[in-house]
């Protein structure tokens, strides 16, 4: 919740629209509002995070990530742009490694393509145990799953990846939070 309106503030008050900055100023302001840089501190707390920011007027996306990637499918191939690994805030020995207040994130360019879609995603849906097996669903099924449905409509997607973690789950308990997010360009 602290992290949802922190970004609210940053994004709709300060109007800062640049992945990277967002993510920079998010950093600095979860880590002074949860007194992170206190030693001893009680919370650690911290979050992954991956964002985009659409500009149709230069054809083009930014992305910027905090530990989460971003996956491209465009022409039959699944593109990974790999996110920054300091995640967002986290106090204790994590603040002391990487300065939260000089933190800088990467900022991806990415030219739009006909047809191009976008993957954003919380990293429960491929940690989910399951099969027979009882292991992980994992990144490589996870890239399987968008390469052989990336022909389906958005919604359909939505039904056949609910549908596939629900066989996979089985009757085992959901693991983590589990967000996947998917935009056709």
């Amino acid at each position: 919740m602290v992290g949802n309106t922190l970004l609210n503030q940053i994004v709709n008050e300060k109007h800062v629209t640049v992945p990277s900055e967002i993510l920079r100023l998010l950093n600095i302001e979860i880590y002074q509002t949860l007194h992170q840089e206190k030693d001893g501190t009680l919370s650690r707390d911290g979050m992954d995070v991956a964002l985009c920011c659409i500009d149709y007027e230069n054809n083009n996306l930014q992305f910027a990530g905090a530990q989460n990637p971003l996956y491209i499918l465009s022409d039959n191939e699944v593109s990974i742009i790999k996110g920054d690994k300091q995640g967002i805030g986290g106090g204790g020995s994590i603040a002391k490694i990487f300065n939260p207040l000089k933190t800088e994130y990467t900022n991806h360019v990415i030219p739009i393509k006909n047809e191009m879609s976008i993957y954003l995603f919380s990293d429960g849906y491929m940690d989910q145990f399951g099969g027979k097996d009882r292991k992980k669903f994992g990144v490589q099924k996870f890239k399987e799953l968008l390469v052989n449905n990336q022909n389906s409509s958005m919604s359909m997607q939505k039904e056949i990846f609910a549908n596939a973690l629900a066989d996979w789950k089985g009757n085992k308990p959901q693991t983590d939070d589990i967000l996947v997010i998917g935009v056709r360009l």
